[in-house]
């Protein structure tokens, strides 16, 4: 299973649809503030919440061996702290305490 962070942005919706070419499972972590694309519906796994949300970062992470971190806050300058340094933070020690074997981090 891939967990795919960020998947309905830009970057996000490219890697998705790289790894259902590929026939891999997929699994996304969004905050549903951008719609999940139709042509997904019925191929992927959704979990809704928010990079701090601890339990919904486990909930994704489970039985991943594949993890695409691309969600980051670049708006809201009072969130980013939050978003992208203890988000990161929080999915990181998930992915060590599930055993992750790879975690791929785009930066913005």
């Amino acid at each position: 299973m891939n967990l795919v962070t960020g998947a309905t942005g830009f970057i996000g919706q490219h890697v998705v649809n790289h790894l259902f070419l590929k026939g891999s499972k997929v699994r996304i972590l969004t905050r549903g503030t951008n719609p999940v694309p139709e042509s997904w519906h019925n191929r992927l796994e959704v979990i809704y919440g928010e990079l701090n949300d601890h339990d919904a970062i486990r909930k994704a992470v489970k039985d991943c061996h594949t993890v695409y971190h691309l969600a980051a806050e670049m708006r809201d300058s009072a969130k980013m702290a939050l978003v992208n340094v203890e988000g990161t933070r929080c999915l990181l020690e998930a992915c060590v305490q599930e055993k992750v074997r790879n975690f791929l981090y785009l930066s913005s």
